[in-house]
């Protein structure tokens, strides 16, 4: 899972591996806003962007 959110100094992309049952948490700054990719991991790959 890639997000991307509103930090206190710009724009933070966080990347981590969920699995299904698996709860994300984004945390973002008052009035901020938070996009995410989900996709199938591949191995050898570091990103979902193809």
């Amino acid at each position: 899972m890639e997000t991307i959110r509103d930090g206190s100094d710009g724009l933070v992309q966080d990347r981590q591996v969920v699995r299904g049952g698996d709860t994300l948490g984004v945390d973002v700054v008052a009035g901020g806003g938070r996009a995410g990719i989900a996709c199938r991991r591949h191995p050898g790959t570091t990103t979902g962007h193809r």
